[in-house]
């Protein structure tokens, strides 16, 4: 029975670990490629939102010299957790401080900051950023409005 048991613990984190490795061997399978300021992979916005946000994210990186980039996702499966997956989709970023990303469907968003910004930009002030300005818009289904709010609070932080 203790083999039985043990063959099963061994398959079971076996498929883990090569799971974890496909992973980190080829993100681009787990992460949409990230080629501008906003990279709207579910469809949340209309193109002149699009525009919009992206005039605010290059004046931010012009002024500040810190860049945001705005990723929306359908799934960030094999994922299950928006903040590990926000964290590994920044480390495959070619640019941006700042990864803002959104996955309607879990209904979750997470603001990754890179670490030369958190003293002007503190975990705290990006919780605050999110429940006040982004959360509220979201939950009317104001995704545009939610985000224009967050990146122009963003801006005043900066400053």
């Amino acid at each position: 029975m203790k083999k039985i048991l043990l063959l099963i613990a061994l398959l079971f984190f076996g498929f883990g670990f090569g799971q974890n490795e496909a992973i980190e061997n080829n993100p681009a399978t787990v992460f949409p490629e990230i080629n501008n300021y906003v990279n709207d992979y579910d469809d949340i916005l209309s193109l002149s939102q699009e525009v919009i946000l992206k005039a605010y994210a290059k004046e931010i990186e012009k002024q500040n010299n810190i860049g945001i980039v705005i990723v929306t996702v359908a799934s960030i499966s094999p994922y299950t957790d928006i903040y590990d997956y926000s964290l590994d989709l920044a480390k495959q970023a070619k640019f941006g401080c700042i990864v803002i990303v959104v996955c309607k469907n879990m209904r979750a968003l997470q603001i990754q900051n890179c670490d030369a910004i958190v003293s002007k930009l503190t975990d705290e002030e990006t919780k605050s950023i999110i429940d006040h300005h982004i959360i509220p818009e979201f939950k009317k289904g104001n995704y545009f409005t939610g985000l224009e709010n967050g990146i122009l609070e963003i801006k005043k932080e900066l400053q």
